[in-house]
């Protein structure tokens, strides 16, 4: 393992991403090469965002060698899990949004039905009064 760092929009803020070189580091040395002498630099790719897969790229490593620079891809050693956006207070709010916009049409019905009702009632009323008028004139002659 190269190196850890912590990655934002994590499932658990304690995930860790292990980083790992992608491919060994092969050279040819001499014989009495003193291994303090290899230069090494690596950088993690900055603002690593969840979900980030085993061995996806997230940083360079940088071996010098007999100055010659020796470039190595580093890898998640682990994956990483995105944080979920569910949660009870979302579906709730979903949840009375869709009742709210049922509420809203229902009454829009029942509006347009007393309407209509209150259309047919007049005209019924307006024929019944037109039969006692009728029924009433018979009598007065």
């Amino acid at each position: 393992m190269i190196a850890s760092t912590q990655v934002k929009n994590s499932k658990n803020e304690e995930d860790i991403l292990n980083v790992y070189l992608k491919e060994p580091l092969v050279a040819s040395v001499d014989t009495f090469f003193n291994v303090d002498t290899l230069g090494k630099s690596y950088e993690i790719y900055e603002d690593l965002e969840a979900p980030i897969e085993k061995g996806q790229v997230v940083g360079k490593a940088i071996f010098t060698l007999y100055d010659q620079q020796i470039p190595i891809d580093l890898v998640a050693g682990n994956a990483i899990e995105e944080k979920s956006n569910f949660n009870l207070l979302n579906v709730i709010a979903d949840i009375l949004i869709v009742l709210f916009r049922i509420a809203v049409i229902v009454a829009i019905i029942i509006i347009i039905i007393r309407l209509i009702n209150r259309k047919n009632g007049k005209k019924s009323r307006n024929i019944r009064l037109a039969r006692v008028k009728k029924y009433n004139a018979r009598f007065r002659r």
